[in-house]
């Protein structure tokens, strides 16, 4: 916890990127994973973390309805990240 705080001033925690990528990509076919991908770069690619919501917001708006469990798992980590 003190590695992380002294790298990234303010978070709680690190997630690993691939795994975090993962978790939300298997619930989407894989024709539109590249896509959703690049959205999911603009979260952890975010300059502060508002930028990082809005970016999480515009995604599960735009997929929301056809990759409900996507989105859930995308906003469980961003909730309630691993210990």
């Amino acid at each position: 916890m003190k590695a992380i705080e002294s790298v990234c001033p303010g978070a709680s925690w690190q997630s690993c990127k691939i795994r975090f990528m993962r978790n939300i990509l298997i619930h989407m076919p894989k024709r539109h994973m590249k896509i959703f991908a690049g959205h999911l770069i603009l979260i952890w690619q975010a300059p502060n973390k508002n930028v990082a919501r809005y970016q999480a917001k515009a995604l599960a708006e735009c997929y929301g309805d056809r990759y409900h469990k996507a989105i859930e798992v995308l906003e469980d980590e961003l909730v309630s990240p691993p210990a």
